[in-house]
């Protein structure tokens, strides 16, 4: 409904535009259009993005300086044209996103905590519901399960946190997400593999992961009943990167399942950081790790 009302408005503005060229009221409507389609999509995130935009403002300023009537019909046209597909796109793209969110969110039916009360001192951090905490490596930070988005809460169980390399962009790796699960639900690693899979299969389909290959890796981290990782060709960056999970149990014998992706070391189990943060996992407070 929301895509073919744009779409009338937008016809609807070329037409009136058309008939009635450099009428200010059409140019102002286009530019907040194009605008708002351009902050959707996140293009002003990127130095370029602004480029863009100033190079645009500038060009359409001088046409309609100069009063060029076929070169500012087609600048308004084309402009809402572009607008149209980014903000569909980016429609598109949400409704894939929470569709993913709502499929792993309600594949286990349990009561979830309020796992957003961690305690930390610096960079040391514990969750005393969970009974579980660890020590951040540094250029890490970490983001309480109220932070983040859907797509970075997407996974299955209850996510808990997310450890990244950026304080900005939680999806940037080397990364860790904190999923946990209830003793009762007797999560096992085999289950942990189907719904990583899953997980996997949809972000192939995105095209975000290429060229998925198993790897087999032995962790040395305490209490890990199971453990599996992929290397793939990251066509973003590019780059092969390595991404995987590791379910470990609590001494409540709860379940938590950390998603880890992070850049390929050669003759290493895990790149620096996420070595020093999983060595550092505890199942006990420490008074002295936390005064």
């Amino acid at each position: 409904m929301a895509g073919l009302t744009l779409t009338y408005v937008s016809l609807y503005i070329i037409i009136q535009y058309w008939k009635h060229p450099f009428f200010p009221v059409w140019e102002l409507l286009t530019l907040f259009i194009l605008i708002f389609a351009l902050w959707l999509s996140e293009v002003f995130y990127f130095r370029a993005g602004v480029v863009f935009i100033f190079l645009f403002l500038i060009t359409g300023f001088l046409i309609r300086i100069l009063k060029i009537e076929s070169y500012a019909k087609l600048l308004v046209a084309s402009c809402l044209i572009l607008a149209n597909a980014l903000i569909s796109f980016r429609a598109l793209q949400g409704a894939e996103i929470l569709s993913a969110y709502m499929l792993f969110k309600n594949k286990y039916q349990f009561e979830e905590k309020n796992l957003n009360e961690w305690q930390n001192n610096g960079n040391k951090f514990w969750n005393s519901e969970l009974e579980f905490g660890f020590e951040l490596a540094e250029d890490f930070y970490f983001f309480n399960p109220s932070d983040l988005s859907f797509e970075e809460k997407t996974g299955a169980g209850q996510i808990a946190g997310l450890i990244a390399s950026s304080d900005t962009d939680a999806e940037r790796y080397p990364f860790i997400r904190i999923f946990y699960f209830p003793d009762y639900l007797g999560f096992t690693k085999e289950q942990a593999f189907g719904e990583f899979s899953s997980f996997l299969n949809i972000q192939t389909n995105k095209g975000i992961l290429e060229d998925l290959q198993e790897i087999q890796q032995k962790e040395v981290i305490p209490n890990v009943v199971g453990s599996h990782f992929w290397t793939f060709y990251d066509p973003f960056r590019p780059r092969y990167a390595k991404t995987g999970f590791i379910v470990i149990e609590t001494p409540k014998h709860d379940k938590i399942l950390l998603h880890i992706t992070e850049n390929l070391e050669k003759d290493e189990i895990h790149e620096e950081g996420i070595r020093k943060i999983l060595s550092s996992i505890r199942f006990a407070y420490s008074s002295e790790s936390n005064e």
